[in-house]
């Protein structure tokens, strides 16, 4: 058993009379109707079957004894808006969350909660950052991981609420990772890189024989709605990445993304996306190679990335900052990377 894989998760839920109405996943619906105005979109855009959409929307109905969706005729599928008792649920939702993230600064952590850690990290979903966070608590250094997302645990680390922050923010214009974004979140003079290495990034998917086709066919396919794809939470650098190349491609092929199947939807780790594939849920998503290999998928790798980690200046002299550093010196990181598929240290 990996200790990485034990996670604990916060969350916002409404619920009536004892039952849920409102969870994380509803919560995207009701938004992406509000946006698209269109159930017929809404429904394409999380991938998933209209009928399976208005049975979610008419069961919350019928437990509540409250229309939160209007329809009206037009347009494939009609239009719909939310209602004003609709809206009203929504901003509950969106009003409590954000509470819970300001309190808690993370929905996500691997590991369980440390008390009194003498050191925090903010990061985004990958191995190799996990295997450096338990070799810091085998060295009985407690160390609370948050498994944030590459543009919260910079956001968190500008606002001094975690020690370390970890991120593989690609920016199309400079063609770099992270430095633009550092500017972005007031970081930039303001922190030290302490520790980088690169990994690969793969198309992974369970259908052999999208190894016969090229990377631009595999995207001309997703751009006319052939394959669902399956994407991670906003903020993560696996995401921006995948959405850069969906956009790049678009302008290649001439096409926009009104087709595209499971643009909206949101998963939190790569091990949730590579088993949405294995379940057939999706045909394909972006994700580091080793991701891919463990769960036994196929891919076509697209790109190695930079993976950085920070600490702001103030910092660098704390304890558990110096055995970080000192556990991730490069020849030390060669060393565990030697035998991981989809890694490489400078």
């Amino acid at each position: 058993m990996n200790r990485e894989d034990i996670v604990i998760r916060y969350g916002v839920y409404l619920e009536y009379k004892g039952r849920v109405i409102i969870d994380p996943y509803i919560a995207q619906i009701l938004e992406k109707i509000k946006e698209k105005k269109s159930l017929y979109k809404t429904a394409q855009s999380f991938g998933i079957p209209y009928s399976k959409l208005w049975d979610t929307i008419a069961r919350i109905e019928r437990q509540l004894g409250e229309k939160i969706i209007e329809k009206y005729k037009g347009g494939r599928g009609g239009g719909a808006y939310l209602t004003d008792f609709g809206e009203e649920l929504l901003k509950r939702y969106n009003d409590a969350k954000i509470i819970l993230e300001r309190k808690l600064g993370s929905l996500y952590m691997i590991g369980g909660v440390v008390p009194s850690p003498e050191l925090i990290i903010a990061h985004s979903d990958d191995l190799l950052i996990n295997i450096i966070i338990e070799s810091l608590r085998s060295k009985n250094i407690k160390v609370q991981s948050l498994c944030l997302g590459s543009g919260l645990s910079l956001a968190m680390l500008s606002t001094g609420e975690v020690d370390v922050a970890c991120a593989h923010l690609y920016d199309p214009i400079t063609n770099e990772y992270n430095e633009s974004h550092l500017e972005r979140f007031w970081l930039k003079n303001r922190v030290e890189k302490i520790f980088s290495y690169w990994r690969e990034q793969v198309i992974a998917f369970k259908d052999q024989m999208l190894l016969d086709e090229d990377i631009e066919e595999i995207f001309k396919k997703i751009l006319n709605g052939e394959l669902r794809i399956g994407m991670r939470n906003r903020g993560s650098g696996t995401r921006i990445l995948f959405e850069y190349l969906l956009k790049k491609y678009s302008e290649i092929l001439n096409k926009d993304l009104s087709k595209v199947i499971g643009l909206e939807s949101e998963y939190n780790t790569h091990s949730e996306t590579a088993v949405a594939i294995k379940d057939r849920r999706i045909d394909l998503a972006l994700m580091p190679r080793y991701a891919a290999e463990i769960n036994k998928l196929y891919y076509k790798s697209i790109a190695w990335e930079k993976y950085e980690c920070f600490v702001k200046k103030e910092e660098i002299n704390k304890d558990a900052i110096i055995k970080l550093i000192d556990d991730t010196k490069p020849e030390k990181l060669r060393e565990l990377v030697k035998n991981i598929p989809g890694y490489r240290v400078d």
